[in-house]
């Protein structure tokens, strides 16, 4: 575990402690290899085997029991809501800011509005200039027990992007306010699990996933960034509260690059260091984490941490949404698995 001096590596300026192992007071032996040392040296594409491969699949063919469902601060629910069980629709919300926003759900198969049990919400935001209904069916949720087992809510972004992006045409804070005002919207007609409450996303939208990690660990109980553009904007003064986080991308990706680097007039930081910074925020020990093969690719899972946080590293896909591995998978048993 971290020691107590270095657990606030967030400052209230949003700037991001990278200690070293000797201020850590780590050993030397101990600090052959640190995090970084450890994602920088393994960051080449390996050749996953077909044995490899089948034997990932059989691991991970092994679902992660769902979080038991909770309650808090029910308001009631909508006997006869406005999107049906198993239908999905286009919504128009008018923020408290007097915006005209567009976000579209699905409700999950198995809510039911006459007897309803607290039901999940899922996030997903789409990327940069990416239609959100394309982006609904690339993401994939579609072929996982999200689709029945929860609400799964697709936001448009203002002009295309999400805060914290240099292109972002929004002011800082005024896409938070739009996902809590979904939030609430929802809440007023459907039963929800308001501990269970979960973001994801790909490209600009895995850096809006972090942005909602970043400061909302009050509201959402867990999220999962893929293909992330994580944009020095994206950590700035996050809260201090631990947050399971699953960070995914391609080590081949030659738009989001792994190594980060400028884009778009900003700076892109490393993957690996986003996966290293909650690790350090969820208080998980400093040496290197456990690694595991998985089709095409690997899971870093960091140890003993007070929340789960893990870091997917694909082999070879540019920048996707991966389906091999399976990502809409991997992220909804992540996610589903973690209460707040």
């Amino acid at each position: 575990m971290l020691p107590q001096s270095v657990k606030k590596i967030f400052s209230t300026s949003g700037a991001v402690a990278l200690l070293t192992a000797s201020s850590l007071g780590i050993s030397n032996a101990e600090s052959a290899e640190t995090l970084r040392q450890f994602f920088e040296r393994t960051a080449t594409p390996q050749v996953t085997t077909v044995a490899d491969s089948n034997a990932a699949a059989d691991a991970s063919a092994q679902p992660s029991k769902p979080a038991e469902p909770t309650i808090e601060d029910d308001h009631g629910s909508n006997p006869n809501p406005p999107v049906a069980s198993g239908d999905t629709q286009s919504i128009t919300l008018t923020t408290k800011d007097g915006t005209q926003r567009r976000y579209i759900m699905h409700v999950g198969a198995n809510y039911n509005p006459d007897k309803p049990n607290p039901i999940p919400v899922l996030f997903s935001f789409h990327g940069w200039d990416q239609s959100v209904d394309s982006f609904m069916e690339s993401s994939a949720y579609q072929n996982t027990r999200a689709w029945n087992d929860a609400i799964v809510i697709y936001p448009e972004a203002l002009d295309g992007a999400w805060e914290a992006a240099p292109y972002a045409t929004g002011r800082p804070g005024k896409d938070l306010a739009f996902v809590e005002d979904i939030i609430a919207d929802v809440d007023n007609n459907y039963l929800i699990d308001r501990h269970r409450v979960y973001a994801s996303g790909f490209s600009n939208g895995g850096g809006m996933a972090a942005v909602v990690g970043c400061h909302l660990p009050d509201k959402f109980a867990a999220f999962a960034s893929v293909s992330g553009a994580y944009y020095q904007q994206v950590n700035v003064g996050c809260s201090e509260r631990p947050i399971p986080a699953m960070i995914v991308h391609n080590v081949d990706d030659p738009v989001v690059h792994y190594k980060g680097g400028p884009r778009n007039g900003g700076q892109l930081i490393p993957v690996y260091e986003v996966a290293y910074q909650y690790a350090h925020r969820n208080h998980c020990d400093l040496l290197p984490p456990t690694s595991s093969d998985i089709t095409n690719g690997t899971r870093l899972t960091f140890n003993n941490c007070e929340e789960p946080t893990q870091h997917i590293r694909v082999n070879v896909g540019g920048h996707t949404w991966p389906r091999n591995p399976d990502i809409a998978f991997e992220a909804w048993q992540f996610l589903s698995s973690q209460a707040r």
